[in-house]
């Protein structure tokens, strides 16, 4: 892993321990996937780490308070662009006037993939190795 992706991932758990303390608590490893920004594990879909977090606030706990959108949310999922907006306030969907500025803060703060192809393993990887040696610590 660079030292990069480490960098972002750090200041990704900073702002989610600042604002959700105990977030690492409600992530699930197994299905941990930063190239998924749908978690729905009814239907056996992986999550990123906004997606997972935005499925605990809106399924798991009942809060009905969703981003405003143009695109229908399907009940019992969370989604990467909810999980973002509730963190930040900001908008990251293709056609919302902050999707640049919300894009580049999520690339930041290690919640978005910034590599051509797409692939976001490493970055989970970084996340996976983050969380669980936070959970190993005493």
């Amino acid at each position: 892993m660079s030292d990069d992706l480490a960098a972002r991932v750090a200041r990704g758990m900073a702002v989610l321990d600042e604002r959700m303390p105990g977030w690492d608590a409600l992530i699930d490893l197994d299905l941990l996937d930063l190239d998924e920004g749908v978690h729905d594990p009814q239907e056996s879909e992986c999550g990123c780490v906004l997606a997972q977090l935005d499925y605990d606030r809106h399924v798991l706990r009942g809060d009905t308070q969703r981003m405003p959108s143009p695109y229908r949310h399907f009940e019992g999922e969370g989604t990467y662009n909810c999980g973002l907006w509730h963190l930040t306030g900001l908008n990251a969907e293709v056609l919302a006037p902050q999707s640049r500025e919300a894009s580049a803060w999520a690339r930041e703060h290690g919640f978005l993939d910034d590599s051509l192809d797409g692939d976001g393993g490493e970055l989970t990887q970084a996340w996976r190795d983050a969380i669980t040696t936070r959970r190993a610590a005493p």
